[in-house]
């Protein structure tokens, strides 16, 4: 199995949302599908964590991340605040199953600070 980093935590809505990091340069995030976890992609971080700043997270009421709402737009404003917390300025959203519904919804925000989504 390929190590991904360890989890981090940042808050949300009274609680946590988890996720992992590595690399540098322009960020990509990484959306799970159903019943999976941030684990679900450590070989993006193992292949492109040399090029691109890797972050993939723990879905609300997936892993680690506390539950916030079932929703698609409870899942979106969890992706937002974790961007913002991030700072991921123009971020690439990619996301398989579930994940790519919530990569759609969130790029399709009009706020949302999204270079492109790959679902």
């Amino acid at each position: 199995m390929i190590e991904a980093p360890n989890l981090r935590f940042v808050p949300h809505k009274g609680g946590r949302l988890a996720y992992r990091e590595a690399g540098s340069g322009p960020a990509l995030l990484f959306l799970h599908g159903m019943n999976g976890s941030s684990l679900s992609w450590s070989y993006a971080f193992h292949e492109l964590a040399s090029s691109f700043r890797i972050v993939a997270w723990d879905a609300p009421s997936f892993g680690e991340s506390d539950s916030f709402g079932d929703r698609p737009e409870d899942y979106v404003l969890a992706a937002k605040s974790l961007i913002a917390f991030l700072k991921l300025p123009n971020v690439v959203a990619v996301g398989h199953s579930m994940g790519g519904v919530v990569a759609a919804a969130f790029a399709a925000a009009a706020e949302a600070a999204v270079t492109g989504r790959v679902v």
